[in-house]
């Protein structure tokens, strides 16, 4: 759903005006623009997007590495296809051990304690 653009929103990046706000959550706002030349995105160019990262998601996954801050600044919107960036904070593989082993870390994504 489409959100009319409010008093402390953008009406233009770089060259496409902005017509409203898609979306927002934790990897930022999404808004929907249109160049100069009154081209919107087209459906085809969204799932392109969606498929490139989904493949660059999967390979990075497959190698074992989480990346941790996947948000719009790190991806590079190539020709031929999203390029994911910025691993400064990614993790990557951790040995496997029993809970009781010395050095043990819990698996990604689970606190080791839970406090007050």
């Amino acid at each position: 759903m489409l959100r009319e653009l409010q008093a402390g929103d953008p009406r233009f990046i770089g060259p496409y005006r902005l017509h409203g706000l898609l979306g927002a959550g934790g990897m930022g706002r999404v808004f929907l623009g249109q160049s100069a030349e009154g081209q919107l995105p087209t459906t085809w160019s969204v799932l392109k997007l969606a498929a490139g990262l989904a493949e660059g998601l999967s390979a990075i996954h497959a190698a074992g590495v989480v990346h941790r801050d996947l948000k719009p600044s790190n991806v590079l919107l190539t020709q031929d296809g999203p390029r994911i960036i910025d691993f400064g904070i990614s993790q990557g593989p951790r040995p496997v051990r029993g809970p009781f082993d010395a050095g043990a870390r819990p698996a990604a994504g689970v606190w080791p304690r839970a406090g007050p």
